[in-house]
């Protein structure tokens, strides 16, 4: 047995074991949210507005070869409910779908064509997934461009183009975590740091020390202030890299970082 032959065997054996639940992605995250991508760039060219198609293009092949969608969701996330709805009621549809044809296919990662080069082989009906997920692209395109024509997007250039602007390479990530520090008002208002794949959750003590109007300029994708102790932010493939830089400078520091972000510490519960 070669070498490929048994790496190919080992990745098989650690298949999740609820794989038959998770096929229903790979249509939403490879076709349906680029096709999503595409029904917004043609929004945003029958208004006359800047179309933005190389960003579009990029969070597109991102969702569909990685299976990173945040940067897409957070598109209309916030600001077009009704297109998160849409988004929610299609991924069920795809559930559905794919449990009637008994579509078996885990993931090690996120759906995308990544991880379904991984796992065909060890998969149940897969082949379906391509035609499934071409109907999805279609479905996603037409849906949300009708959508957005009776109801159009409330993002402004300067959204998008903060996010081309956070496309720029990043900085040495020891710097780059002391600079998001400093906007977060230095190690001391920082109580909580959680990271999730592209997302960093951090809880402060006063937000009003946070300078939110620079996350733009340090690459942060987008942002959103929860409450007025917890703030997320999306930074992309450097989320895991800045937090694991600042937990360490909090240990150089000996400054506690054991809370989760959404939980309050015993002296603000009355807060």
């Amino acid at each position: 047995m070669t070498l490929g032959a048994s790496n190919q065997l080992a990745l098989a054996a650690a298949q999740p074991l609820h794989q038959g639940y998770g096929a229903g992605l790979y249509p939403i995250i490879m076709f349906g949210l680029p096709g999503a991508c595409f029904a917004i760039w043609l929004h945003r060219h029958r208004l006359q507005q800047l179309p933005h198609g190389a960003l579009l293009l990029t969070l597109a092949l991102t969702s569909a070869c990685i299976g990173i969608t945040e940067p897409i969701e957070f598109l209309f996330a916030f600001t077009a409910p009704w297109l998160f709805l849409a988004h929610a009621l299609l991924t069920g549809l795809s559930f559905a779908i794919c449990s009637a044809l008994e579509i078996q296919l885990g993931s090690y990662f996120s759906a995308g064509l990544l991880d379904l080069s991984l796992s065909y082989g060890s998969g149940l009906h897969a082949f379906w997934i391509i035609p499934l997920g071409i109907l999805f692209f279609v479905a996603y395109a037409l849906l949300f461009y009708h959508m957005l024509g009776r109801s159009p997007l409330s993002l402004s250039n300067q959204h998008l183009i903060r996010q081309e602007m956070a496309n720029i390479p990043p900085a040495d990530p020891q710097m780059l975590a002391i600079q998001y520090l400093k906007l977060l008002g230095g190690m001391d208002n920082l109580q909580a740091i959680s990271v999730c794949l592209t997302r960093l959750s951090i809880r402060v003590r006063n937000m009003a020390l946070v300078d939110q109007s620079q996350l733009l300029n340090l690459g942060c994708l987008s942002w959103i202030e929860l409450n007025e102790h917890q703030l997320v932010l999306v930074l992309g493939p450097n989320a895991g890299l800045i937090e694991g830089q600042i937990r360490m400078l909090a240990e150089r520091q000996s400054v506690p970082l054991g809370l989760k972000p959404n939980q309050a510490s015993s002296s603000q519960v009355g807060w």
